[in-house]
């Protein structure tokens, strides 16, 4: 029989609990240590995925925007990305990797970091990874390059060895080949127009087409046209941004030729057809060979004056979904309208640029004006008067001249820019000239809202030396890399 001391032993084991208690907290701080270090390590591969991936980020942005060979882009990118990256404490980057296709820079990494109280479970490491896509705002563009062609661009060298018309073609040149970065044929969303412009502009191979009777193109006439007077009528002196008349121009603009509607050939000095006449107009592309073609075929063509409100009349043209150029080009929809057939996103741009006030030559006439659709010979229409009466009605030199030159054409041309902001379309203004103050119209024309032109869209530029860089900044700025991903 138990004695009473072995019994007593026995009931207190079987009721005591300060072992149980010691084994559950150690079970319990083993536990709560182990989810600490797993904070731990998971708040230090948080911190090594978002600093992965903004120097991914800050790679793609930096190889986007740069102007240049694919390979110098991807090259400039990995710089951005090891000045972003490295110095992570406890991160080791395992892979990295940098696409350019189409416009769009795609940007792939992975870094790993060793554990700290995981290891103790057997995961030494951990990896992250981080994709970074980048578009340029420039896949969604529609651009038409409104640039002045007269003879005075033809000097100033300026300490760069060229002359302002080198430089013009130097800069724009630049300026397309960002735009396309390495897309240069089929872009599927770029589309760029190049317009050059004198005292007239030359429509190419449409020309016969906007004029009655539809005379073929020959060495005696190379296309060049001259505005129908109802283009320009409703704009005088007095504009002030008024939508009742700008809107007048935009419908004109974009009303079809045909019978009392057509433009006419251009003549000048002894009827010559050519002489101020520019290059032709290159209409919207997606390939960047002929928008290049066109900036190499322009030449400083004297002889007709600096009319910039027919410039703009083409370049608002070239963009408009209702334009002579429809049938050989694709133009989407305005930004203001809501089209069935266009993809959305679209934005259009006019870059202008001249050296120059707007004042005709004196000569007859020149692109300023034109009847209100009889062809030259007809209905006593001689093709070298001043047109101003009966059917012959136009806005001619003798008009302008009359109302102050500049200040008519100025008005006129800042008519057309408040069509075309009034529509969503973007202007940059260029003017170049050491001796020369810029007209009124170069100035306001800048900006989207008609009516107040944009300081910030605006560019002066005293000598050539800068006109480059200033392309520059424009292409820059239209391509406004966004990070899509």
């Amino acid at each position: 029989m138990m004695n009473r001391s072995a019994a007593r032993l026995l009931k207190r084991l079987g009721t005591c609990r300060r072992g149980s208690v010691a084994i559950t907290t150690a079970v319990s701080l083993s536990v709560m240590m182990l989810a600490v270090g797993l904070g731990f390590d998971l708040s230090r591969a948080f911190l090594a995925h978002a600093r992965l991936a903004y120097a991914l980020d800050q790679a793609g942005l930096a190889a986007g925007s740069f102007v240049g060979t694919s390979q110098a882009a991807m090259t400039l990118g990995r710089s951005y990305f090891n000045a972003n990256f490295n110095g992570n404490p406890g991160a080791v980057l395992t892979a990295y990797n940098m696409t350019i296709s189409n416009s769009v820079v795609t940007v792939t990494g992975s870094a790993q970091l060793n554990t700290t109280i995981l290891a103790l479970t057997g995961q030494p490491t951990m990896t992250v990874h981080a994709t970074s896509v980048v578009n340029r705002a420039g896949s969604n563009l529609e651009v038409a390059l409104v640039l002045d062609n007269t003879a005075s661009l033809n000097c100033c060298t300026s300490g760069t060895g060229q002359t302002n018309f080198q430089q013009l073609q130097a800069a724009a040149t630049q300026l397309a080949t960002s735009l396309f970065g390495s897309a240069t044929t089929g872009n599927p969303g770029l589309r760029v127009a190049v317009v050059p412009y004198t005292g007239a502009a030359n429509a190419g191979s449409v020309a016969p087409s906007l004029v009655s009777g539809k005379p073929p193109l020959s060495s005696s006439w190379t296309g060049c046209l001259v505005e129908r007077y109802s283009t320009f009528s409703a704009a005088t002196i007095a504009y002030a941004g008024s939508a009742t008349v700008y809107n007048a121009v935009a419908a004109d603009l974009d009303t079809a030729v045909g019978t009392g509607w057509y433009l006419q050939k251009y003549q000048n000095t002894g009827g010559n057809t050519n002489t101020g006449c520019p290059s032709a107009i290159t209409p919207l592309t997606n390939n960047l060979a002929p928008v290049l073609a066109a900036i190499n075929a322009m030449d400083d063509a004297g002889g007709s004056g600096t009319v910039g409100s027919v410039g703009m009349a083409w370049g608002y043209r070239m963009l408009s979904p209702q334009g002579p150029f429809t049938g050989v080009e694709t133009v989407n929809c305005w930004a203001t309208q809501s089209c069935a057939s266009q993809t959305p996103g679209w934005q259009k741009v006019v870059v202008l640029m001249t050296d120059g006030v707007n004042a005709p030559e004196g000569h007859p006439y020149d692109g300023f004006g034109t009847e209100s659709g009889n062809a030259p010979g007809t209905h006593g229409c001689s093709a070298t008067q001043n047109y101003n009466s009966g059917s012959c009605l136009s806005a001619t030199n003798a008009a302008i001249v009359a109302a102050g030159g500049a200040p008519l054409i100025d008005a006129q041309e800042e008519a057309v820019c408040d069509a075309l902001r009034a529509k969503g379309v973007i202007i940059f203004s260029v003017f170049l000239d050491s001796n020369t103050s810029p007209g009124a119209a170069i100035g306001y024309c800048a900006g989207t809202t008609p009516g107040d032109g944009t300081s910030s869209a605006y560019f002066l530029q005293a000598s050539n030396v800068n006109l480059i860089a200033t392309f520059n900044t424009i292409a820059t700025r239209l391509n406004n890399l966004r990070v899509s991903q």
